[in-house]
């Protein structure tokens, strides 16, 4: 069987929805994609923005920053809705 109780938090600055997560095995690393909201909506307005982002959480951290994807250029679908680590080349 496989134990799925919680064994620690983590905090990602700058990110508001996490949409993936995966573990480099290797060294514990996180890789959190996900998006942060940009614009809010005016009063009785559904008109809210998002931008992509992405994390990376050292093996034992409890806190992170999101940061902008690499090779984004200002497209807003640049991100992939989910990450899967395949391993090193």
């Amino acid at each position: 069987t496989v134990n799925f109780a919680l064994t620690r938090t983590i905090t990602i600055a700058q990110m508001e929805l996490v949409a993936s997560i995966t573990e480099k095995a290797e060294d514990g690393t996180l890789w959190v994609a996900g998006y942060r909201k940009t614009g809010t909506a005016a009063y009785g307005s559904n008109d809210v923005s998002y931008e992509p982002c992405l994390a990376t959480v050292a093996a034992g951290a409890t806190t992170a920053q999101a940061l902008d994807p690499p090779g984004r250029g200002g497209q807003d679908l640049a991100m992939p809705t989910s990450i899967l680590w395949t391993g090193a080349p």
